[in-house]
């Protein structure tokens, strides 16, 4: 299911990897986008606190660059990935 309305698709970093290789590339390195901080809030659900609190107060660049940093090292819990990969010859 799409949840981004300007996306066509959203894969896990699995499929994407899939996808990479199926479209005869080799994955070279996955990489984290953002590491979200889940907080429960009562009939909604986890929600990213992060995007909560940018949304109402704006964080800091700091703060922002800080979660896209430790994203990278654990992109099993990034909220985005970015692949590398070359095209096999």
């Amino acid at each position: 299911m799409v949840q981004n309305p300007e996306h066509l698709f959203e894969y896990s970093r699995h499929e994407l990897c899939l996808a990479v290789e199926k479209a005869g590339a080799r994955v070279k390195h996955v990489e984290g986008l953002t590491l979200p901080i889940p907080v429960w809030i009562p009939s909604f659900g986890w929600r990213d606190a992060g995007r909560l609190a940018s949304s109402r107060f704006g964080i800091p660049t700091s703060v922002l660059g800080s979660l896209i940093r430790l994203g990278r090292h654990v992109p099993s819990l990034a909220e985005n990935v970015a692949v590398v990969a070359v095209r096999s010859t």
